[in-house]
């Protein structure tokens, strides 16, 4: 089992990145919600990870948040849910926002995220209520917030075209949420676009 890496950031994209660790490059899918607050290309990096292997099939899934990546090891041991859409999960949401919804058995909560419906909604609160129900969650968890950077739209719209939804819908509706907004960090625009999409 892979850990973490530990490494230099060479390749960032809006779903993934690429860690140099001691010459042998490893490719990791993380949460969008992550990409604001890698540092930039060519620094140090630390990502904890999960290697997923089935059949000829292996991944490294991973996120700067040890918690969040304990939250993924939950959500994909719930039937019926992979690694794309545990990741999908965490790109919607804060981990701290899925182990609240869990908790609270808030169902409605994850209507924002590709590929989980109200069924498969009920489903992962019923298997996982139990798992969190000594969860602890600390201020620096409930305020989280990402590094400011600047409006990129393009970023946006590739972050939702990675959770599944089409080019044109992705553009419409980060037009419309970033409307009239002149400074707005990644993760917040791709939250308010999830939001708008789920109504």
């Amino acid at each position: 089992m892979i850990s973490y890496l530990n490494g230099i950031l060479t390749e960032k994209e809006i779903n993934y990145v690429v860690v140099d660790v001691s010459g042998v490059g490893y490719q990791v899918y993380i949460p969008v919600l992550d990409h604001s607050n890698l540092p930039q290309i060519k620094e140090q990096v630390k990502i904890y990870t999960y290697l997923y292997v089935k059949e000829d099939i292996m991944k490294l899934y991973g996120s700067l948040e040890k918690k969040a990546l304990s939250v993924f090891e939950k959500l994909i041991s719930v039937s019926g849910i992979g690694p794309k859409v545990g990741m999908g999960i965490l790109s919607a949401m804060y981990f701290n926002d899925v182990v609240m919804a869990i908790l609270e058995e808030n169902a409605n909560a994850f209507s924002k995220c590709p590929g989980v419906g109200n069924k498969t909604a009920q489903k992962i609160i019923l298997e996982l209520k139990d798992k969190f129900k000594n969860y602890q969650v600390s201020k620096e968890d409930a305020n989280r917030v990402g590094k400011t950077c600047a409006l990129d739209l393009n970023e946006a719209i590739e972050a939702l075209q990675c959770l599944g939804y089409s080019k044109k819908v992705s553009e419409d509706i980060v037009k419309k949420v970033t409307k009239d907004k002149k400074d707005v960090e990644l993760a917040d625009i791709v939250k308010l676009a999830l939001k708008e999409l789920s109504r």
